[in-house]
């Protein structure tokens, strides 16, 4: 098949809400013309991702630092948050559930989505800050996202304001919170601005006492699994999601209530920024 890169797109917009920080909710669809260097799967979530942020783009225009972000479960697209992008807005939640269509036309396979969603103006400048995810390693030679069973995984991070993190792994179905450390009073972990940190490491524990770090070993169920991370920032201090003890492992609790926390603290919260990390776990 002949590859193709032209996108069309319907976008259709409802404005509910005019304030210093605007709120629009409305409904898109947007047709995606799948290459042949993509599967169905990938042209299924650029599908999503190019529509979310074409409404966010017509309604707020375009700058650098706002995210999108969607879940896949059995191969579905499942639900959508938010992703990165040069937008000067940010897809808040998703209302109801999406519809995607696959067709063929011509020969070519096209990708319709419908989706209804929420999305918010950035009126501020986001937070600044660096971080990079580290394979079994706490320096940046060590920086990857794809991982084997058994690897540990590290966290280096850095920000120019003082301010709060949270850290969370995701499957799509359960969310573990990695950051702060299980037995850790805070809800969301204090961080000096220009101080080098490396997160789940025993070695680099900073000012914490190395016995109240847990060190993060990857594993997974299937030969290849797709995982989550979610790096929260604020210079606010915020309460992290109502999860629940699970035995060894990090606290926890389902997608669709960290979906709901994370959706709601975002719309109260104009300093907060969130930085979704796909990565990748094998069994070989």
């Amino acid at each position: 098949m002949k590859k193709i890169t032209a996108i069309i797109s319907l976008c259709f917009v409802t404005i509910l809400v005019a304030s210093a920080q605007r709120t629009v909710t409305g409904n898109v669809t947007y047709t995606y013309v799948m290459s042949d260097n993509e599967t169905v799967r990938e042209a299924e979530i650029s599908a999503v991702r190019q529509a979310q942020l074409k409404m966010i783009a017509d309604n707020f225009g375009t700058t650098v630092g706002a995210t999108t972000t969607i879940t896949m479960s059995n191969g579905n697209i499942r639900d959508f948050t938010f992703g990165e992008t040069e937008v000067n807005g940010e897809w808040i939640k998703t209302i109801g559930t999406p519809v995607v269509e696959r067709l063929c036309v011509d020969d070519h396979f096209i990708i319709k989505v419908t989706l209804k969603g929420e999305i918010r103006e950035i009126v501020s400048n986001p937070v600044n800050y660096q971080f990079k995810i580290l394979k079994n390693g706490s320096d940046g030679r060590f920086e990857s996202t794809s991982f084997r069973q058994g690897d540990y995984l590290c966290l280096s991070f850095r920000t120019s304001e003082e301010g709060y993190l949270a850290v969370y792994l995701t499957d799509g179905e359960t969310v573990q919170c990695l950051y702060p450390y299980p037995g850790l009073p805070s809800s969301s972990m204090r961080m000096n601005a220009d101080t080098d940190y490396v997160l789940f490491s025993k070695e680099k524990s900073g000012e914490l006492d190395p016995g109240r770090v847990q060190r993060m070993r990857l594993g997974c169920k299937e030969e290849m699994e797709h995982n989550r991370l979610y790096i929260v920032f604020s210079t606010e201090k915020f309460s992290k999601a109502m999860d629940h003890e699970n035995g060894e492992l990090p606290r926890q609790l389902n997608f669709k209530d960290f979906h709901s926390w994370l959706s709601g603290i975002r719309r109260r919260d104009v300093r907060m920024t969130v930085s979704p990390v796909d990565i990748v776990i094998s069994k070989n």
